[in-house]
Order: C-alpha cells, then sequence, then structure tokens
C-alpha cells in the first residue's frame, strides 16, 4: 500500500531541524543523525498534487473548539513551521475562551465562518451549518482545486459515511475506520490502542500493598484505602480534566454505557441504567472517605498533568497512552494501567472524532483544499504524525523536537523509536506542545491508519492492554446521535446535561448514600420535567433506524 518517502523524509529532516533550531530546550540535544545530515542534497518528489503546484504564503481562518490550543500559536512549533514551507499556508485560529461551543454559534448567527470550521463529530452545530447551506460541497470542490483528494487520497467508505440527503458531502472526518483500516488494527493487534480508557496507579504504591488483583469497584476501594493508610497526603484516585460536567471514563469502569436502551427499546441516556446511581452511590464513599477530593471535580487537563506529574495522585483515570509517566517524588517508580474491572465495558460508535469542512462564503476555497489535500497524503502523515525519519539502526536521540522520531521497518511500516514513544507516554502533552506531532492531524487527516502506525510498536505493553481490553469493547453504530441544533430534542438535551453537571457534584458530595439516593430521585423528576420523553422519543427511532 504504501511507496518509499526515503527522499521525501529526507528532506523533511532537513528543512524541519533548520526550522526548529531555536525552538529547542534546556537538557534536549541539538544535533541530528548521521541518516537526517546525509539527506541534505535530496528533494520532495512530485507526485502532481495541487499543493505542490504553489506555496504562495496564504493564510487561511480556522475554527477550532480547543482553547489554548497550539493552533493558537502557529509557528510556533516545528510541524506548523514544516506545513507553512511545504504549503506556504499559514493559520489564524479562532477559538472559544472555554471548552463549548458558544463562540461557534455566535460565529454561525452572524454568517461570519472562518476559511475552515472544525468541530466534534457529535456537535448539533453541523447539522444547523448544513440546513442553512454555510458548508461548501467538497466534491465540487475537489473537482476544482484538488481532484487527488477525492480520487486517491480519501477512502471512498468515508465519503459515502459524510453523503448529506442532498447527496453532497459537506464535511469530512478524522478517526472513521473503514472495514480497512480496522482490520489493520485487528492485524496489528492495536484494536486497543493508547487512547484507550484505564485507571493508572502508582507502582510503587502498588508494590507496597502486595500487588493484590483488583477485579471490581469494591477491592479497588480497599486498595485505595490501604494506600492512603501508608500515604495519608497523596490522593488515592483522581479524575481530574475528566469529570467536571459528568461520569465521564467511569462510565466505562462501570459498564453503564453512554446510553441505554431498555427492555422496552426506549433508547435514553446512560442515567436511566439501574447501575448508573450504583456508580454515584461508589464514588461518594470515596469522597466521604477521603480516597476522592474536590480536585476531582474542579481540575482541567493541565491540572491533572500537574498533579501526576508531580506524583499527588496514588492513581488516575485517564488513558493507556500516559504509561510510564514517572511522578517527581520517586524516579524509580512509574505509573502503569490496571487490568479492567469485570464491570468494564466500553461501547463504540464508528462515528469519527472531529469533522472538518469549509465556509461556503471563504474567498480561499483553493488554499483551504489544497490543506485538506495535503493533510491527506503520506507527506503530510509524515509531517504532522511522525516526524523526522531516521534508520532504525541510528536509537533514539532523545531529542523530542528534532528527532529523528521513527524509522521505516523491514516492511515498509513507520514506527516510532521505542523511546520516543515512551517519552510521549511520560509526557504525552509536554511532548505535543514541543514536538507539534500527533496533533494537528485530528482536523484535517482521514486515514486512521496513515494516523496510528507510527506508534503501532510491537511491545509488551500492548499485547498486555489488547489481551486485558480488547474483550471489554463492542462497536454498535445504532448510538450515532446528532440532535438538530435548536429543535425541542436539543433544547431537553442541553437542559439534561445542565442537570447532569449540577447533580454530579451534589452526588459526589452527599452525606451518605441515602441521601445520593434520594438525590437521584429528584435529579430524574426534573429530568422528566425537561421533556426528557421526547428527546428519548426522538433517540429510540434514530436508533432504530441507524441499525435498520
Amino acid at each position: 500500500m504504501k511507496k518509499s518517502l526515503k527522499i521525501m523524509a529526507g528532506s523533511l529532516a532537513v528543512l524541519m531541524l533548520a526550522a526548529t533550531g531555536c525552538a529547542q530546550t534546556g537538557g534536549e540535544s541539538s544535533s541530528s543523525s548521521d541518516s537526517s545530515q546525509e539527506s541534505q542534497n535530496s528533494v520532495v518528489q512530485s507526485d502532481g498534487y495541487a499543493y505542490e503546484a504553489t506555496n504562495d504564503p496564504v493564510t487561511l481562518s480556522i475554527y477550532v473548539d480547543d482553547p489554548g490550543s497550539l493552533w493558537e500559536s502557529w509557528g510556533s512549533d516545528p510541524v506548523s513551521q514544516r506545513i507553512t514551507e511545504l504549503t506556504g499556508i499559514s493559520f489564524e485560529c479562532i477559538a472559544p475562551v472555554t471548552d463549548d461551543d458558544t463562540k461557534l454559534t455566535l460565529l454561525i448567527s452572524s454568517n461570519e465562518l472562518p476559511d475552515i470550521v472544525t468541530a466534534g463529530c457529535s456537535s448539533t452545530a453541523w447539522e444547523s451549518m448544513v440546513s442553512n447551506g454555510m458548508l461548501a460541497d467538497l466534491e465540487k470542490l475537489s473537482e476544482e482545486y484538488a481532484p487527488k483528494l477525492r480520487s486517491e487520497l480519501v477512502d471512498d467508505e468515508i465519503w459515502e459515511y459524510c453523503h448529506g440527503d442532498d447527496g453532497t458531502v459537506r464535511y469530512l472526518l478524522g478517526h472513521h475506520n473503514t472495514e480497512e483500516s480496522l482490520q489493520w488494527l485487528k492485524d496489528n493487534d492495536y484494536l486497543i490502542a493508547t487512547n484507550q480508557p484505564v485507571i493508572l496507579m502508582r507502582q510503587d504504591y502498588y508494590e507496597e500493598i502486595g500487588e493484590p488483583e483488583i477485579k471490581s469497584a469494591e477491592e479497588f476501594m480497599a486498595a485505595c484505602e490501604t494506600i492512603k493508610a501508608n500515604h495519608p497526603d497523596t490522593i488515592p484516585f483522581y479524575t481530574g480534566g475528566l469529570t467536571t460536567k459528568g461520569p465521564s471514563y467511569l462510565r466505562y469502569f462501570f459498564g453503564t454505557g453512554i446510553y441505554y436502551v431498555d427492555e422496552d427499546g426506549t433508547v435514553s441516556q446512560s442515567y436511566r441504567n439501574p447501575k448508573y446511581v450504583d456508580m454515584y452511590v461508589w464514588v461518594n464513599e470515596m469522597v466521604n472517605k477521603g480516597l476522592m477530593t474536590e480536585d476531582s471535580f474542579v481540575d482541567g487537563s493541565s491540572e491533572k498533568d500537574s498533579k501526576s506529574l508531580a506524583g499527588a495522585v496514588a492513581s488516575y483515570a485517564w488513558t493507556v497512552g500516559e504509561t510510564g509517566k514517572v511522578p517527581a517524588d520517586n524516579a524509580d517508580t512509574y505509573y502503569y494501567p490496571m487490568e479492567p474491572w469485570d464491570t468494564y465495558e466500553q461501547v463504540r460508535t464508528n462515528s469519527g472524532y472531529i469533522q472538518f469542512a469549509i465556509s461556503e462564503k471563504s474567498t480561499n476555497k483553493d488554499a483551504a483544499m489544497r490543506w485538506l489535500e495535503f493533510g491527506n497524503t503520506e507527506l503530510g502523515a509524515q509531517t504532522m504524525c511522525w516526524g523526522v525519519e531516521g534508520e532504525e539502526s541510528d536509537g533514539w536521540s532523545g531529542d523530542v523536537v528534532n528527532g529523528p522520531h521513527f524509522y521505516f521497518d523491514e516492511n515498509g511500516k513507520a514506527t516510532y523509536y521505542q523511546g520516543f514513544q515512551e517519552a510521549r507516554n511520560a509526557d504525552w502533552s509536554g511532548v505535543e506542545k514541543k514536538s507539534g506531532l500527533g496533533y494537528y492531524y485530528s482536523y484535517v487527516l482521514t486515514n486512521v491508519i496513515y494516523g496510528t502506525e507510527a506508534e503501532v510498536i510491537k511491545s509488551d505493553l500492548m499485547t498486555q492492554m489488547n489481551e486485558w481490553y480488547s474483550d471489554k469493547v463492542t462497536y454498535n453504530n445504532g448510538f450515532i446521535f446528532n440532535i438538530p441544533a435548536g429543535s425541542d430534542e436539543y433544547i431537553a438535551y442541553q437542559t439534561i446535561s445542565s442537570l447532569i453537571e449540577e447533580y454530579n457534584v451534589k452526588w459526589a458530595f452527599a452525606k451518605d448514600e441515602a441521601e445520593v439516593r434520594s438525590l437521584y430521585e429528584e435529579f430524574i423528576q426534573k429530568v422528566e420535567a425537561a421533556d426528557e420523553a421526547k428527546l428519548n422519543e426522538w433517540y429510540t427511532k434514530t436508533y432504530a433506524d441507524n441499525i435498520g
């Protein structure tokens, strides 16, 4: 499937190194590998792509619903610098102040969309933008400006999936598995990837308590109590960055799901699952015993990074990708995922993650299409995902900015150096901010294999994660829901979401189990008064249509 990128990668290494000399930080090597230096006279091969025809400077405006991200400091990292060098394209980012869709709603209502719009696939803003004719027809634009985007780069399955009722494609999306990519993940033992939700435990504390088998929430609580007795100043279990607005990953640990299908076929959100209130009874007991603290309900992801890096938490909920993080108070230990509880269940949909579109009013449609095209080429994937190429024999230099970061194995698969992957695992957001690798692609790349392959390293960790978690994962595309913006159902959804956020804290800090259950009944009454029945009717019909 893959052609050689040796010539292109050599040029990438040289130009990327030149662009990142000023971005080095203390302790990072400024030297490159011999293979990078030897490629200074290489040139990027031409494949007849539209982005290769011109790299005249152009600045595109883009909406990204991720406040404070790399998009807002375009040019500060080597990846964005390299993208501009190759394409001439720079970005001016429009982002919300807080992590919600209020800013995008204002842009829609004022009909002032930027050149490119990105948002989560579940955002109700998409229906509003499409129905109001605010997004350009991407198949038509591809034919006019970047034919290979349609004919070669984006899988037919994805074009078909993104077709609207009128037969046009108004957005594309990333992280949508085609039959080919899903089979590839299975073949490479990577159905469970680094983004799998887990509980990570400090191994020194775990060893102190005898490394007990923990297969239930009750056994985990007992372990946390023992750890708390040994280390009174620690936070035994922490969910910061996840549970400020609801249960988040706890739903996987307890198997409540995100949605619930009742015996009569009615589909609702998972608060109707009988296990949901039991989950909060457990959370409440953890809080009342001092095993969880208010930090879990107010902290964002940056505070999560700070606390885990400092070693202030004994265990925390996040993803496999943080395996190997070393706490500052003990350089001889690290965080490692725990086995899933017997109740663990994750129901996935193949709906993708982030969708991206071009504004109908954009006066830079040609450049925007060149961006979409470049982002879906192999060179685009290397630039945004894989980094600077070296030889397998080079080994990891320890330089997350300049690399080299990856090599092509004997089968032609891009593969991170083990040391670089371990550095990412130990400080995912820090390495991402320094290098730019692994971030921008989510907003443009449709090819799951390109976006994943470098981190697929045959390792004991990923083999073990797939052994532990693969049987806990199922797929059900019936749960792909996009509630029409402005509809009665959407108003009910917003009201219920606000109630979940409100009672999330009330349940956690109730005085005892009886109060949790009383508050749950109060919550249900308010949910029913918020026109829940109308929303559930929509869920139920849409679910039936999806699986029909």
